[in-house]
């Protein structure tokens, strides 16, 4: 669906306050009049009744058949995929299941395999030619990327036209809608955007309803749960300390964005209020966060004490880009040689709520006691406002890609982050093209925030597109190296910010997936240490593994070569490791041909001198999962890869460890030794540039590697033996890592096993790590 004239703040209630009834109508999509009528706002709403609100349902009340999964304009074949934290997942560009630029370009609809099609191909061929004889296209995409423009550069005369162009196009295609209409409250030309979609070939329109559009979401089936406290209704609250403090600059702000021609708030009496929207009145408490011009955000708390995000049910699941779908898209594109990022003005501003429902996003700043502030349009703060927000930018999104035919083009959304990447010899012209049509729409760009080139910073990673890297960008990978360096150095940290450093690392390194193993004995760590103290005294080896990371990311380790396209998987060894009493064996061998006599191979045992750490945690049998990856990583060191391999193929290996395949996909545990081999197996991967898929194989599919284990040796030709000493082998971190990793987890399980817990006093939110130090 394209959007919601007025989007409900609900799609789902479960409260006394917000189970108020709406009518419903069904409308008949060719009379003007009544998509007059549903522009309202009440059609976005459902009768709410208790029966009605099975969450898991993809049926709505009005019993109205939807497109499921697969409608909409597939490409060919299965959509694009990506990996991440060892998991295979479909790709993702934040357009919905449907959007073109989940496949290749090649294999994407277009007027030649769907005549539907050539209606907007052709509106993208006038729309491309009026841009060509009013502007220097490449010369403005030049301008946008060094960050140049600060308004729009498309003048009155050049957006008329290409509105009446498209509005005349829609008119003689036989649409019915006032097109060239503007709702009041928001920018958009909504009934445009609907029938742009809907004659390239997409179910959209009035009877597409909240609160599923299976075609475009996936099924959501986890949710957050609030606690008992949180979904407690009070008329008002006192804001909160951050906002209390700067209530002249929200003030200020609110009398701003009442002023503005969309009317984003009103000012109002509290009397009034209540008359108007009597049981419906939330009157939430505030928050600020301070920004770098010196302005802020302001956070409306729609949680505590108001009840209204625990009553809002969103039952369509947002899928955003990862940093597996930004690999995917540098293997789709080789060669891509041109970029741009762009930011979406004032996003979740830009959809128009309900008037019946202004009353449940309402607040105060106590500059006037008396008088409080109504919002009008999507709130941060409020749980709805992403999905309503994401509904809209999602059929910009599409109506876009339907313009651009199968171009060697992609376009990402990460909530109102744009990014354009494009290896097309016209590809610049066609981002451009985009762009163009984005604001014909009435999509607001804030124009002095595009940037572009070669590299490109797009929601905190980085992207070169000539040496096909991926990382973090500097700005983030800089406050993470000081933060590191600092904390170590002081050998002191505040749990709290520990915990939320934590979450700004496990985000950065999904792109730097080499680095991911240290944040194993991090986490362990923390929870041990978590609500037992406020700060807590850093061990050994997390100094360590802050040192590290400090440094990796400091000498020019915040970017990393993006893989190869997965293909054909080449399986280089196969191992396996026994551990019996005091006696660990482990052997591998390499698959160097199909007779095992002509391959190289290994039989190591391992006793208490030459592997301590592997006896410190208990019996060695119950660390088979770490001998098993200890193999793997021997294997790594001794066999190698080969050289044509590096960079170009992926790797696999057989283990009859089932549990060890997925810690090497995830290159994730908080298990001592298994993490320290993961750490050291990761390191020498990464050096050599080859990735590495450990797979299960059934015992009696690894007879060899097994009979080396039980020191029968005939299969093999002891000429082609090779030789690994854990004793004297040091590694890039491994020998460290197991120094001082043993009297780390003591001190966890130690932790663990405290049963006095100290209750402690929650900090101010003014003083969280996310307002003290925000991240990039």
């Amino acid at each position: 669906m394209a959007a919601t004239p007025h989007a409900a703040l609900m799609v789902g209630v479960q409260s006394a306050r917000l189970g108020h009834d709406k009518r419903s109508r069904e409308l008949d999509e060719d009379k003007v009049e009544d998509w007059a009528w549903e522009r309202t706002g009440e059609l976005a709403w459902q009768k709410c009744e208790v029966e009605c609100q099975e969450i898991s349902s993809d049926e709505d009340i009005d019993k109205v058949a939807k497109p499921k999964k697969g409608a909409g304009l597939w490409g060919d074949g299965p959509p694009l995929a990506s990996r991440l934290l060892g998991k295979r997942q479909e790709f993702a560009d934040g357009f919905g299941l449907c959007s073109p630029g989940r496949w290749e370009p090649h294999k994407r609809q277009c007027a030649a395999s769907m005549p539907c099609l050539g209606f907007a191909e052709q509106i993208g061929v006038e729309l491309l030619k009026n841009l060509r004889s009013h502007l220097d296209m490449r010369a403005l995409a030049m301008k946008l990327a060094v960050g140049r423009v600060q308004s729009t550069p498309f003048s009155d005369e050049l957006i008329s036209a290409g509105r009446e162009l498209l509005f005349t196009a829609l008119k003689f295609a036989g649409s019915k809608l006032p097109v060239r209409e503007r709702q009041g409250g928001q920018p958009f030309f909504l009934a445009a955007i609907e029938e742009f979609l809907r004659i390239s070939g997409v179910r959209v329109g009035p009877n597409a309803k909240l609160p599923r559009v299976p075609a475009i979401f996936e099924k959501k089936i986890k949710w957050r749960q609030y606690k008992e406290e949180e979904s407690s209704l009070d008329m008002e609250r006192d804001n909160y300390l951050s906002a209390r403090d700067h209530a002249r600059l929200v003030q200020k702000q609110f009398e701003t964005e009442a002023a503005m021609a969309m009317g984003c708030m009103i000012e109002m009496p509290l009397s009034e209020a209540k008359q108007k929207f009597g049981d419906r009145l939330a009157l939430a408490s505030l928050g600020a966060i301070g920004k770098k011009d010196g302005s802020v955000r302001v956070i409306h708390d729609g949680t505590h004490g108001v009840g209204v995000n625990p009553a809002i049910v969103v039952r369509d699941q947002l899928r955003t880009p990862t940093a597996g779908d930004l690999q995917t898209v540098l293997q789709v594109l080789p060669g891509a040689w041109f970029g741009l990022t762009g930011d979406v003005a004032r996003a979740h501003r830009l959809v128009r709520v309900a008037e019946e429902d202004w009353g449940l996003q309402a607040c105060k700043t106590d500059v006037r006691p008396d008088h409080i502030w109504i919002n009008t349009v999507g709130t941060f703060g409020i749980g709805s406002a992403a999905y309503h927000w994401s509904r809209l930018m999602s059929g910009v999104g599409r109506a876009a890609y339907y313009l651009l035919g199968q171009s060697e083009l992609f376009i990402l959304v990460y909530v109102d982050d744009l990014l354009w990447i494009t290896r097309d010899k016209v590809g610049i012209e066609k981002i451009i093209l985009a762009i163009y049509f984005m604001t014909i729409v009435g999509l607001p760009f804030a124009w002095k925030k595009f940037q572009g080139g070669v590299d490109l910073a797009w929601v905190g990673f980085e992207l070169c597109l000539k040496g096909s890297k991926l990382g973090l960008s500097l700005a983030r990978s800089q406050w993470l190296v000081n933060w590191l360096s600092d904390t170590a150095d002081l050998g002191r940290v505040r749990i709290a910010d520990m915990s939320a450093v934590l979450g700004r690392l496990s985000f950065g390194l999904t792109a730097l997936g080499h680095l991911r193993p240290f944040l194993g004995p991090v986490y362990a760590w923390t929870a041990a240490m978590t609500r037992k103290v406020i700060t807590g005294n850093l061990p050994k080896a997390i100094i360590l593994i802050f040192k590290f990371l400090a440094k990796a990311l400091a000498d020019g380790g915040r970017l990393a070569s993006v893989p190869p396209a997965p293909g054909d998987q080449v399986e280089l060894f196969r191992t396996d490791a026994r551990a019996e009493g005091h006696e660990i064996w482990i052997g591998s061998w390499a698959m160097d041909s199909t007779d095992t006599k002509r391959c190289r191979w290994f039989s190591e045992k391992l006793d208490h001198v030459s592997a301590p750490g592997l006896f410190t945690a208990g019996e060695s049998y119950r660390q088979i999962a770490s001998l098993e990856l200890l193999a793997s990583l021997a294997a790594v060191v001794v066999f190698g890869v080969p050289v044509q391999m590096r960079g170009r193929i992926h790797c696999s290996a057989g283990t009859d460890n089932k549990g060890n395949s997925h810690v090497v996909a995830r290159l994730l545990t908080t298990r001592f030794p298994l993490a320290a081999f993961l750490m050291e197996l990761a390191m020498q991967l990464q050096m050599v540039g080859a990735n590495l898929e450990l797979y299960w194989l059934p015992r009696l599919q690894n007879q060899e590697a097994d009979a080396l284990t039980n020191n029968d040796l005939t299969r093999f030709d002891e000429q082609l033996r090779q030789r690994f000493d854990l004793a004297s082998f040091k590694g890039l971190v491994l020998s460290d890592m197991l120094a001082c990793g043993t009297e780390l987890y003591e001190e966890i399980k130690v932790a663990r096993q405290r049963k006095a817990v100290q209750h402690v006093q929650r900090g101010r939110k003014l003083d969280a790590l996310k307002v003290a130090q925000p991240w990039g």
